[in-house]
């Protein structure tokens, strides 16, 4: 397990009990894992506690996912952040990456836990990196 000297904080925005608990201690070590399970507090824990990394549920049920994703970059603009989106089934797949001043993704829900905290562990290094270097950063194609 890989330990960090610098705590990360990451934001969980999910309403699934058992999706939670298991993301949990597959990060622990990792980073400091706050979680919220409604759009809210997820606007509230953004700006209060300023998650390095959010991690968002892509069919949160509380509400439109899209529109509380763009709530969440539009509430820190100045700040390089990243936001995967959770997703499961057909069409879900692993890919994250600097997307201009932020990193962006998805990332399977439903992967072994060592494939979740290989992918979750990458999305917080590429944030710190484009947190610590102003010139990382890739252009929008």
């Amino acid at each position: 397990m890989t330990t960090y000297s610098a705590p990360r904080r990451v934001l969980l925005v999910d309403d699934d009990p058992e999706f939670i608990e298991r993301a949990r201690r597959i990060l622990d070590g990792l980073a400091e894992v706050r979680v919220v399970g409604d759009a809210e507090a997820a606007l509230a824990e953004n700006l209060a506690w300023r998650p390095e990394l959010i991690m968002l549920d892509a069919l949160f049920g509380s509400g439109d996912s899209f529109a509380l994703l763009d709530a969440l970059k539009q509430a820190r603009p100045a700040e390089r952040i990243g936001i995967v989106c959770l997703a499961k089934g057909r069409g879900a797949s692993n890919h994250v990456e600097p997307f201009d001043d932020e990193v962006f993704g998805m990332i399977r829900r439903e992967p072994d836990s060592g494939e979740l905290r290989n992918h979750v562990e990458a999305a917080v290094r590429m944030t710190d990196r484009l947190r610590l270097d102003p010139a990382f950063s890739a252009p929008r194609q």
